[in-house]
């Protein structure tokens, strides 16, 4: 599929209201005519070349035939492509200039965007492409804009939304037709966890009951300065979520209780973005300031890719799709546009071989994941030619408290796994070595 420019939605009026989704539907594609022609007129022009092309958030839009990505550039404002390393066009045909607050939330159809304090619905193919608010009558002071700062859809039913605004926390069970208010102090970030809609975080509090009640606690603390954080989360960790902005990279556990930084601002820089696989949790790539980053234990070491994007900022790190194993990345960024990276698994290849050989340089121990841990725990390790490897777990004394493997194993990447079940929760080493010398230890943390 090729896009064109009648394919693109065009701006209409802020006043209309979206109670009646109907009258919507009919008072929109009325005005499609009637604007088609202003809207090609302004669409007409494409964006050729990736030339600082700056990229400061972006999405892949769901329901279409060919990879569509609708972002966000502060050189063109909202842009749309199929095609990211040649041609991008001007998603809202009108109006040109650059957001100067959005969000972009593309796990619903239409795409939903928050814009200078407006929620959208976008539809941004189709015979009748249109934009219209999607923000309806609300119980909140008069003003200019309504104060839209951020907006999550259910994560099992993308009908519900929530929306954080400068006057309060807004729930919608019908997408934008109608509203109720659940937290009137003014909210910056809301976030709906992958493993169920009653799951709802702010940056003030979290509700384990779709919002009916809160508490707070560390995750509130006001030194991460969440106003402006990605969050991230995984249906397979529910007490768990990732924050990502100026603050750095945390990890949040017990539903906010228990939080830790894992990246460091003066190597890495600040975090603009992090994607965790879907299939092996313990691999994440992070978008930052200076660069793109790539971790295979959990987070606890990063090594920096060099190829491609170089010292650029990462703003947006994506896979084309989940439906293999190792997809391609997307990853946007602050001078070249989308780039398309080969398969993520050359993740592996960065941390456990040299960028100028294809076979491991040396032995090393580089992994262990889930960490923490409750019960089990998968420890990673590469060798370099047949050698015989030991590896054993020591308490926080060093002493030795199990032998998890002692055998010969050939060059490559292996794991093996260690079940704690007679062993008190804490904090364990695992060291490995080969033909009797040590070549690394990790640390690992036991909870109950």
């Amino acid at each position: 599929m090729t896009l064109a420019p009648s394919d693109y939605a065009f701006h209409l009026s802020n006043s209309l209201s979206p109670q009646n989704r109907l009258m919507k539907y009919i008072f929109t594609h009325f005005f499609f005519y009637v604007l088609l022609g202003v809207s090609m007129a302004h669409a007409q022009t494409p964006i050729t070349g990736k030339t600082n092309l700056q990229i400061s958030d972006a999405c892949i839009v769901p329901e279409q035939s060919s990879l569509t990505i609708l972002a966000h550039s502060p050189n063109f404002g909202f842009i749309i492509t199929d095609d990211p390393s040649n041609t991008w066009y001007y998603a809202w045909g009108q109006n040109r200039a650059p957001a100067s607050h959005f969000r972009l939330l593309c796990d619903t159809w239409p795409v939903i965007v928050v814009r200078d304090g407006f929620l959208w619905e976008y539809q941004p193919v189709g015979p009748f492409p249109w934009a219209a608010p999607l923000y309806g009558i609300l119980p909140l002071g008069g003003g200019d804009s309504p104060g839209v700062l951020d907006v999550a859809s259910g994560a099992e039913d993308d009908s519900l939304i929530f929306i954080a605004t400068k006057d309060g926390l807004l729930k919608s069970m019908a997408r934008g037709n109608s509203w109720e208010m659940i937290d009137s102090a003014s909210t910056s970030m809301v976030h709906v966890h992958a493993a169920g809609d009653h799951i709802v975080y702010t940056d003030r509090a979290v509700s384990l009951d779709g919002g009916l009640n809160w508490r707070g606690g560390r995750f509130q603390n006001p030194q991460i300065e969440l106003e402006d954080a990605k969050i991230i989360s995984l249906e397979s960790e529910p007490d768990r979520v990732w924050t990502c902005n100026q603050a750095g990279l945390y990890r949040w556990d017990e539903h906010g209780k228990r939080g830790a930084l894992f990246s460091n601002l003066d190597t890495h820089g600040p975090c603009r973005d992090l994607l965790i696989h879907h299939m092996h949790e313990h691999i994440m790539w992070m978008g930052t300031e200076n660069g793109l980053w790539v971790t295979i234990d959990g987070g606890e070491t990063w090594r920096k890719r060099t190829k491609d994007v170089g010292n650029l900022p990462v703003t947006w790190v994506e896979f084309v799709s989940n439906e293999q194993e190792w997809p391609d990345l997307l990853v946007g960024t602050w001078g070249k546009g989308v780039e398309i990276l080969p398969s993520a698994k050359t993740a592996l290849d960065l941390l456990t071989t040299s960028e100028q050989d294809e076979v491991p340089g040396a032995s090393v121990l580089y992994g262990s994941y889930p960490n923490p841990f409750r019960s089990r725990v998968t420890i990673q390790f590469v060798v370099s030619e047949p050698s015989n490897v030991q590896i054993d777990v020591l308490d926080i004394i060093g002493r030795q408290v199990d032998v998890v493997v002692n055998q010969s194993y050939g060059p490559g990447r292996h794991q093996v796994q260690w079940e704690n079940v007679s062993h008190s929760s804490g904090v364990y080493f695992t060291r490995m070595r080969v033909n009797n010398r040590d070549v690394g230890v990790l640390k690992m943390i036991h909870t109950q």
